[in-house]
Formats: structure tokens, sequence, C-alpha cells
């Protein structure tokens, strides 16, 4: 694979990576306005935070493109490694924020109508308990 044909890839990954991390805001959108509305029920993804951690691949290749001066190598390292973690810190709270959302909204989690996937969860929460009974 040539040079220009790699960073082409590596430049398509960098928009679906930057587009992934954009739904985040795009469902937190659709959430606020769901509440506002009094929606009868919420549908939301379990871990819809882990997203955010896509954002590690133009990070990544930001970094591997830009040439550091050598005394700089050891500094930027440690900043991406911490970048990382945070990333990943960041993806928990995000997940978290949204499912407290919901329920400081006195939105009641509905197990029969929410579907398990394989590494997710769509959880259902019901405006009254009797929503979800019915």
């Amino acid at each position: 694979m040539n040079k220009l044909s790699a960073h082409t890839t590596l430049v398509i990954f960098d928009l679906l990576s930057v587009y992934g991390a954009y739904y985040i805001f795009w469902e937190w959108r659709d959430l606020n306005t769901l509440i506002l509305n009094q929606a009868k029920s919420i549908e939301l993804q379990s871990w819809v935070g882990i997203y955010i951690i896509l954002l590690i691949i133009p990070i990544t290749h930001i970094s591997a493109i830009v040439k550091w001066q050598e005394r700089y190598n050891g500094i930027v390292n440690r900043v991406l490694i911490v970048g990382f973690a945070g990333l990943i810190l960041l993806a928990g709270v995000i997940s978290i924020k949204f499912t407290s959302k919901v329920e400081e909204s006195n939105y009641f989690y509905c197990e029969k109508e929410s579907t398990q996937m394989t590494f997710s969860e769509f959880r259902v929460f019901t405006k009254t308990e009797e929503l979800c009974i019915n």
C-alpha cells in the first residue's frame, strides 16, 4: 500500500470516528427532546459513551503525522496515554450520565421491553410503571 492510499484510508476512519463521537451529542439532544415532550417511553442504548473512545483513531493518526522533536517524544507519549485513559473514563461517565438523566426525569426502567444484544442493551424507560406492565 502506498503512502497516499494509506493516509486516505486513515482519513476515512478518522471521519467515521468523529461521526461516532458526534452520535453521542445527537443522542443527548434527542434524549432531552423526549424528556421535554414528556414521551411515554424512552429507548436508551447502554454504554452509549463507548463511541467517544473512537476518537483515539484520529488522535493517533495526527500524532503519527506530526514530526515531534526528539526531546518532546516522551512528553507527547505520556499525554497520549493519559488522553486515552481519559477517553475510556469519559465513556463510562457519559453512559452513567445518560441513564441518570432519564431516571432523574422520573422514568422507570422496563426490563420486559428492553432488548439485550451481545455487547449492548437497548434499555426502555417508561413514564409510569403501568406502561411497562401493559
